[in-house]
């Protein structure tokens, strides 16, 4: 499928019954992942054809360079390599947001 897919919901397995070799998550790692993703806005070339002007925000996975010119951390990208990981990059977004909590707390801590 190639366009807009509209549902009224979606839901991803992720019962334990279903994983092996679960390892635990540095969330500092995670919030540097997502600083070191370069975030965009762009246009699809086939939206632009047909006259659109939605705009998207998002990483891009550099498919045309010999060196990547946007930044996108391999654990977001999907293994057919085009696609992004939507699950990694979700749960790099939980970590993230842990790791700022975790040094909000802390500068709370020191000012309070």
């Amino acid at each position: 499928m190639n366009g807009w897919c509209e549902a009224a919901g979606h839901s991803q397995h992720s019962a334990l019954s279903t994983k092996t070799d679960i390892q635990s998550v540095d969330d500092d790692k995670m919030l540097k992942m997502v600083n070191d993703t370069d975030l965009t806005t762009f246009l699809y070339k086939t939206d632009v054809a047909n006259g659109e002007t939605h705009r998207h925000i998002g990483p891009i996975i550099d498919d045309v360079h010999d060196v990547a010119q946007y930044q996108t951390p391999q654990d977001f990208i999907a293994p057919n390599g085009v696609s992004r990981d939507d699950d990694n990059m979700i749960g790099a977004l939980f970590g993230a947001v842990k790791a700022l909590t975790k040094r909000i707390k802390t500068l709370e801590s020191k000012v309070g």
